[in-house]
């Protein structure tokens, strides 16, 4: 049997704990040696709470060691393309956070440095491992939608002060509506239906003022299957709503927490019921990263694969900039596949 790949954990905060989640569902696959964090008292007590050996403050000096293979980046979204390059050219593996970067350029570069030294680099885009995604997925796949005409997804909630991450606040990482959350929902839904986006039109505004950014989008999207969606976000209201609508020649799929329900025009209406894993997709992506380390493939979610959703965020940013509507093609060149499956 294989040696478990050895991993880094940079970053301490709330998302490195789910990553530390998905790797101890996989210890024979993988083992976190050491959590990096520039609070030392914070990298302390997150590597006690999951049992690693070691807490360290130098991301710089762990990747230049022996015992790491492969790091997860947990870090504000800002520093992912210097670690990112910084870990490719110490030839460690790379699992990074979402969003990969806040441009498109960034991403390229990432992808490059990844390529240039023989990496696994990969997207932590992990609503696609989530089993009421992967479900609904398969379930469009078989047809029985017939052609799909229009998708209306959204994704609500309110924030009035700031939370234990106020650096997400800051225009200088991205506006959370378009990179935060944009990242999750842009992503899945070209996913679902294996179908990246062609060209959009956005309208933005700015409401609350310690965002620093929008903190409500519209957004119309023009898939590659011919269909249209329709992308509602906004930071402001009280209805939590995180769900999607698909309408199609053979009747109507709605996906929500984790259940889908198809309602055909002629037939039952059925239930479909996926329960949410103890890690919250975590272990799936994890173990995607592993596996693919160890059998030396691009996994699903790579980062050339988030160059869809990476040209999808600052396209939505560029339309409602300059109120036109942005072909993903023209503004950003050719683009490599959605997914690998």
């Amino acid at each position: 049997m294989a040696e478990p790949t050895r991993v880094a954990v940079l970053g301490a905060g709330v998302i490195a704990a789910s990553h530390l989640k998905g790797y101890a569902a996989h210890p024979t696959a993988g083992q976190v040696q050491v959590v990096v964090d520039l609070d030392e008292s914070r990298a302390a007590a997150r590597a006690a709470e999951f049992g690693v050996p070691e807490a360290a403050t130098s991301a710089e000096a762990v990747l230049q060691r022996d015992d790491i293979d492969a790091v997860s980046l947990c870090l504000p979204h800002s520093l992912h393309e210097q670690y990112v390059v910084a870990a490719a050219a110490a030839g460690k593996h790379i699992l990074c956070e979402k969003p990969c970067a806040l441009s498109v350029a960034s991403l390229d570069r990432m992808i490059a440095a990844c390529a240039a030294a023989g990496v696994v680099g990969m997207s932590a885009q992990v609503l696609r491992f989530r089993s009421v995604f992967g479900a609904a997925r398969e379930f469009i796949r078989s047809g029985r939608l017939g052609t799909i005409h229009q998708t209306w997804r959204r994704r609500g909630g309110i924030s009035r002060t700031l939370d234990v991450n106020p650096w997400i606040y800051s225009r200088r990482e991205g506006s959370l509506t378009i990179h935060g959350l944009g990242a999750h929902e842009y992503d899945i839904l070209m996913w679902l239906q294996s179908a990246p986006c062609q060209k959009l039109y956005a309208a933005g505004r700015a409401n609350n003022p310690i965002w620093d950014t929008v903190d409500e989008v519209s957004a119309i999207f023009h898939l590659a299957d011919g269909s249209i969606a329709n992308m509602r976000q906004s930071l402001n209201t009280l209805d939590g709503g995180w769900d999607e609508v698909i309408m199609a020649q053979q009747g109507c799929l709605k996906i929500s927490a984790d259940r889908f329900e198809w309602q055909p025009f002629d037939g039952e209406r059925e239930v479909h019921e996926h329960p949410l894993d103890p890690t919250a997709g975590f272990a799936g992506e994890c173990g995607e990263f592993l596996a693919a380390i160890r059998a030396g493939r691009e996994p699903e979610a790579s980062m050339r694969q988030a160059r869809w959703v990476q040209a999808t965020m600052e396209a939505v940013e560029i339309s409602i900039a300059e109120e036109r509507v942005v072909d993903l093609r023209e503004q950003f060149g050719e683009f490599g596949p959605l997914s690998v499956s």
